[in-house]
């Protein structure tokens, strides 16, 4: 008899490769639905996590909207009582300027005068050597 050929095969590591090859395309279902659930369970604990620091969610346009224009309110409201208080130190300021003028303006210099004598020629009586002795903390 002659010899027998051999069926040629596509594949060099014969039929079964076809199993084979989708074996090996990537990880089984299993695997595949476990990462699946891992990944959610991340972001559920991560969600969990960021509520309970009080971590802000995300906010819809509405809320936006809505903190925005409240943003807006209270802005306007801190520049109307800045400018209040800005206002009435100003006129505090005039007022004790004015009264400084005035004080200046009619006040007897006589007791100023009498308190630099006491100060500095208060040892009435005294020497030059013991007026020397007393002031001489004042000397440069």
């Amino acid at each position: 008899s002659p010899p027998r050929r051999r069926s040629r095969s596509r594949s060099p590591h014969g039929q079964s490769a076809g199993r084979v090859a989708e074996q090996v395309l990537g990880p089984a279902g299993v695997m595949v639905s476990a990462r699946e659930e891992r990944a959610q369970l991340i972001a559920q604990r991560k969600d969990a996590a960021l509520a309970s620091r009080g971590a802000p969610r995300r906010m819809d346009e509405e809320e936006k909207r809505r903190r925005l224009e409240q943003m807006s309110q209270d802005a306007r409201t801190h520049e109307r009582s800045k400018d209040a208080r800005i206002a009435s130190a100003d006129q505090r300021e005039r007022e004790i300027e004015d009264l400084e003028k005035k004080m200046r303006q009619n006040s007897d210099q006589k007791f100023f005068r009498e308190m630099r004598e006491k100060a500095y020629m208060g040892d009435e009586g005294a020497s030059v050597a013991e007026r020397l002795r007393n002031q001489r903390h004042r000397r440069p």
